[in-house]
């Protein structure tokens, strides 16, 4: 009586099997069809450096837990590659969204006010992007002042773009830094030595990979009319 009612429920369940041959014995005991685990696909995630004259800024916010303590990061280099600045920038405990928000905020008010007009802004959050077409998306504590940064936008040059974390990991160590020293906004004019290896990654083009899984959907069953 088990055996058939497993056999019949296995078709419903969405659990993949493992690479055991002991499970795999056991389920063909019960008559059980085993489901191969989904394939796995490897994305190359590169940095480039931005087009002539353009100013690429790449953030990042880290936060342990939503709410918990969360920090930003952003580092600023040219067409050459060639170091324009980074900071690192406690903001409290918040959600990872006000906390994405608030460092391109950061981000776009320091370019602004060292005069670049031609800056590219690069990050791993989607919703960061979104939020330039859908101001509905951001929190309403920071709406005032997201919306006087996309006036100062307009008044630039400006681009954005979506990388991977993969590829952002320089401003991943920033933000990450913000949050075990609290500290609420320091700037560096050198480059820090826990983002080098990072940042010389970057310089030399040498390509970080992404592991994913390949979303296969399964065949629809024919319906039938009587």
């Amino acid at each position: 009586m088990v055996i058939p009612a497993t056999s019949l429920t296995s078709s419903l369940s969405k659990g993949q099997a493992s690479n055991s041959i002991s499970k795999f014995t056991f389920l063909q005991k019960l008559f059980v069809s085993a489901k191969p685990p989904k394939p796995i696909q490897i994305k190359q995630v590169t940095w480039f450096p931005p087009s002539c004259g353009f100013i690429k800024r790449n953030i990042d916010s880290a936060a342990r837990g939503s709410p918990g303590h969360a920090a930003g990061g952003g580092i600023f280099r040219d067409s050459f590659g060639v170091f324009r600045g980074c900071f690192a920038a406690y903001i409290g405990v918040k959600l990872v969204l006000h906390t994405e928000l608030f460092t391109a905020i950061l981000a776009i008010e320091y370019a602004n006010s060292v005069g670049w007009d031609k800056l590219w802004l690069e990050c791993d959050s989607k919703l960061v992007l979104a939020a330039f077409d859908k101001v509905d998306l951001v929190p309403w504590d920071l709406r005032s002042r997201w919306n006087h940064c996309i006036k100062l936008c307009s008044q630039m040059h400006f681009s954005c773009s979506h990388i991977y974390r993969e590829g952002n990991l320089c401003v991943d160590r920033l933000a990450n830094y913000g949050i075990d020293h609290r500290v609420v906004l320091i700037r560096w004019d050198h480059l820090p030595l826990f983002v080098r290896d990072s940042f010389a990654r970057n310089h030399c083009g040498f390509p970080s990979f992404r592991l994913s899984l390949i979303h296969i959907s399964e065949p629809t069953r024919p319906l039938y009319i009587s």
